[in-house]
């Protein structure tokens, strides 16, 4: 998810050092023209900026918080957007953190998954103040064709973890549903197409069987 969506932001004309650690994983990137950095934290002495798109809670913090972290590189001013599914209550500590060195702090996971990052087209579920999602608006439009603020710090890793309950729910049920129908004979490709077009249709369904 993170390089398609540094690509997006790299060819509107932004700037990029980026930082993986898998040094590979960035190769395109750098290739294009984008500077590396050895760690988090010498990716935001050089960056006005810094995203992070990341596995979790733990891997956020470690590179948030930690000695060679991203705090440890920004200055008064400058901004932290984290794109990653990650614990409101964690983001609210680093909006409280990233607050008292003068950080502008939002969480901003998105939705949409590998393709909606690489068409720009993801949803961008947004928490923080009102004044910082309205500074950064322009520069999230960059990867996400719907960016909506929810509200305050954590604001949009709740949204994000009411919109992923509701995907496995349904992921499950339309699972469970299709196996019904397989198992009382009928063509699992005639059954999704004719669901497709009733009530049954829904975003979960085109995922397990539609085409990206």
């Amino acid at each position: 998810m993170g390089n398609p969506m540094a690509w997006n932001l790299f060819n509107a004309g932004h700037e990029l050092t980026i930082h993986d650690l898998h040094r590979e994983a960035g190769h395109n990137l750098e290739n294009a023209g984008a500077q590396w950095g050895n760690d988090p934290k010498a990716v935001a002495a050089r960056s006005d900026i810094v995203f992070t798109s990341l596995p979790g809670p733990r891997e956020v913090e470690s590179v948030v918080l930690g000695n060679d972290g991203v705090f440890a590189g920004l200055c008064d001013g400058q901004g932290y957007i984290d794109l990653s599914t990650n614990s409101p209550t964690a983001m609210r500590r680093y909006s409280e953190i990233g607050g008292e060195q003068g950080l502008r702090v939002l969480d901003a996971p998105v939705s949409g998954g590998v393709f909606g990052a690489r068409d720009a087209t993801l949803t961008i579920f947004v928490g923080g103040r009102s004044e910082d999602f309205k500074y950064f608006h322009s520069l999230l439009r960059c990867i996400g064709e719907n960016v909506v603020y929810m509200g305050p710090a954590g604001a949009g890793s709740v949204t994000k973890l009411v919109n992923n309950t509701m995907l496995f729910v349904n992921l499950m049920a339309a699972c469970e549903s299709l196996a019904m129908g397989a198992k009382a004979g009928l063509r699992p490709k005639a059954l999704y197409e004719v669901i497709s077009t009733g009530m049954g249709q829904s975003k979960a369904l085109d995922t397990l069987c539609g085409s990206p």
